[in-house]
């Protein structure tokens, strides 16, 4: 019988909604947490900068700050601000800063792109106005717009640019280069791949924008599993994603076969695989060397020159001629041990942006931190409400301090508790037969007596629509 003792409980709590804990009591204004007396502290500025992209001398970088809070007792909305920054690499100086709503989700919308003898440099914005995707070119110093310049409208979502600015990708397997504003040639091979696509494929672009993905299932034996096939734009040449090495961890059930291709400076690619394994290929699709970054989970490839650089759980760079790896570290490693690799450290700290390189350039950009000084009085109010009244300092300026607390399963109790006479509270509305509002409506009343206290706010009116009065049977 002791056994069912517990089950039983608990059914009856489901059903009769047994009561919630008690809340715990604070007093006011006498309780340790209560805002009252003498506090100080240290304000830091709402701020943080988020990198976008950069050019050869400038960073541009998403300024969001926050000043002010949410709080369901005042109903107030946080104000905030976004703005995009352009930063002097070498000095840290601001250029210019413009407001900044361009909250497209799923791929970055901002891309600086380098001059060349035909068309200057410009940092792209893709923008929808109007149900339209544009192209917004600006100025890279002044952020100033240049030009702006519609994306074709039969393909209506943007998938990202590559990595130099050169190509956009649009959602039907279109490619616009930026230049000449002009649709890319696909190869004829992805082209043919298109009109044959296996029922349940699904297909994507490398993040480098030059090699065409299919994935799909085929049998094996009893089992259907995983494929995929990278095309390349620029050859036409297919190389298989699934792993040319012996898998050495027991991670994932993928079969072993990569999501992304990243070109090399010789036609091949990079391959990362979920066992931390990066494959060289050749350009016709053969391993030409497997790279074992030590790691069980796949690391994100990044291409300078003839150095590939990997991040997952370390850092690391691999020299491409002979697939060695030069440097690695732990992902957490002090900036010192990471900057060598990185090449550059962003990051905010406390509201402050603060940039290196590794040849020795190094800054902050930010307000300095606030003292705060309050001295305060509470005063209890109800079970959930206290008033405050006092002084304050910041950064020794005087100020005068007034704030109103509402109290969330927290109970509120006076130092020496007053009678409270018990009430009921209500609020309604009045409307007319069209159902339009006509006033809104509040009283109170108390436990016995045919009494009610009653006030009325006319709809529509900008005076004389304040009403107030006792009601009886």
């Amino acid at each position: 019988m002791k056994r069912l003792l517990f089950p039983i409980t608990a059914c009856l709590c489901l059903l009769t909604a047994c009561p919630s804990p008690p809340p715990e009591i604070l007093k006011i204004p006498e309780g340790e947490a209560a805002l009252h007396g003498e506090w100080r502290g240290m304000l830091t500025p709402s701020v943080s900068y988020l990198l976008r992209t950069q050019g050869a001398e400038e960073l541009y970088a998403l300024r969001l700050e926050g000043g002010d809070f949410w709080n369901s007792f005042y109903y107030r909305v946080p104000r905030t601000t976004s703005t995009l920054v352009a930063i002097d690499r070498q000095t840290g100086q601001v250029l210019k800063q413009i407001p900044w709503n361009n909250n497209y989700y799923g791929y970055e919308p901002l891309r600086f792109r380098a001059a060349t003898p035909s068309v200057p440099a410009r940092l792209l914005e893709a923008v929808y106005v109007n149900s339209q995707m544009l192209i917004i070119e600006r100025d890279p110093l002044t952020l100033a717009e240049t030009d702006r310049w519609a994306l074709p409208s039969s393909p209506s979502a943007f998938r990202g640019f590559n990595a130099e600015g050169t190509l956009a990708l649009l959602d039907n397997n279109t490619l616009i280069d930026t230049r000449t504003r002009q649709l890319m040639s696909i190869h004829p091979a992805i082209t043919q791949l298109l009109t044959t696509l296996p029922k349940d494929a699904y297909t994507y672009w490398s993040s480098d924008k030059q090699w065409f993905a299919v994935e799909d299932l085929i049998w094996r034996g009893l089992y259907k599993v995983r494929r995929s096939i990278f095309t390349s734009n620029v050859t036409g040449q297919a190389i298989d994603g699934k792993a040319q090495h012996a898998f050495k961890c027991s991670v994932g059930n993928d079969n072993g076969i990569s999501n992304d291709a990243l070109t090399l400076p010789d036609g091949g690619a990079a391959l990362a695989y979920d066992d931390g394994v990066i494959e060289l290929r050749r350009a016709d699709g053969m391993l030409k060397t497997a790279v074992d970054t030590g790691e069980c989970q796949r690391v994100d490839l990044s291409l300078k020159g003839d150095t590939l650089t990997f991040t997952g759980k370390t850092l690391g760079t691999v020299r491409l001629s002979d697939g060695q790896i030069t440097a690695q570290v732990d992902a957490n490693a002090p900036d010192a041990a990471r900057l060598p690799i990185l090449g550059s450290i962003f990051k905010t700290e406390s509201g402050v942006l603060k940039y290196q390189q590794a040849d020795g350039v190094k800054w902050q950009l930010g307000a300095a931190p606030k003292t705060l000084w309050l001295k305060a009085n509470a005063t209890w109010i109800s079970e959930t409400e206290y008033h405050v009244t006092g002084e304050a300092r910041v950064n020794e300026e005087p100020l005068t301090l007034t704030a109103k607390a509402k109290a969330y399963g927290i109970k509120l109790q006076p130092q020496t508790s007053p009678t409270i006479p018990p009430s009921v509270e209500w609020n309604g509305e009045l409307r007319r037969a069209d159902g339009s509002l006509y006033a809104k409506i509040s009283g109170s009343h108390g436990v016995k007596g045919a009494s009610q206290q009653f006030f009325m706010e006319l709809e529509g009116k900008d005076q004389d629509f304040a009403y107030g009065g006792e009601l009886k049977r």
